[in-house]
C-alpha cells in the first residue's frame, strides 16, 4: 500500500496518514510505504496556491 499525503493537507490531515501507517505496522501488513510532501496540501500544490491552481477547472 502506498500512502501519499501533503503535510499541509487540511482535508486529510497528515496525522491520519501517520496513524494509518502505525496501524498497518501493528497488523503486520506486509507491504506499505508512507511518503509525505512538505509544504503541499490535498492536491499536492502549496496550500496557499490551490485555488489558483484549480481555478481553470
Amino acid at each position: 500500500m502506498l500512502i501519499l499525503n501533503g503535510e499541509n493537507d487540511s482535508q486529510t490531515p497528515v496525522q491520519q496518514a501517520f496513524l494509518l501507517q502505525q496501524r498497518l505496522t501493528e497488523l503486520n501488513h506486509p507491504d506499505h510505504t508512507l511518503i509525505t510532501y512538505p509544504g503541499l496540501g490535498h492536491v499536492f500544490y502549496p496550500s496557499s496556491q490551490w485555488i489558483t491552481a484549480l481555478g481553470p477547472i
